[in-house]
């Protein structure tokens, strides 16, 4: 399973078309927890997604050192992390930003 476009069209409106790595325009819906790093179908859900663009995507799955940056920017999850609990860098808004199942966001300002 994968996000339906439904999920993906949300996703993207959500954090305002920009890819959360980089802030250029987004063109997926980012799984921040993967099945290989203890998803399943069942976080086939908006908190566990984030916009992201096509180099992103393809440099986070495929460079140690932007896996590793993505991670802390909350963008992919490590196993055994929850999307509900984590947050992610989002540069639409410019703050960090929880999602939960309900649909509701909160934010917390860099500091």
């Amino acid at each position: 399973m994968s996000f339906t476009a439904e999920q993906k069209r949300i996703i993207i409106w959500r954090d305002g078309g920009m890819c959360c790595m980089c802030g250029a325009t987004a063109t997926d819906a980012n799984h921040r927890l993967n099945r290989g790093m203890g998803g399943r179908p069942s976080l086939d859900i908006i908190e566990n997604g984030c916009a992201i663009c096509f180099v992103c995507n393809s440099l986070i799955e495929s460079d140690a050192e932007e896996r590793a940056r993505a991670i802390k920017l909350g963008v992919k999850l490590e196993e055994g992390d929850d999307p509900g609990e984590k947050s992610w860098l989002s540069p639409f808004y410019g703050v960090r930003v929880w999602s939960y199942p309900n649909g509701d966001l909160s934010f917390e300002a860099l500091s």
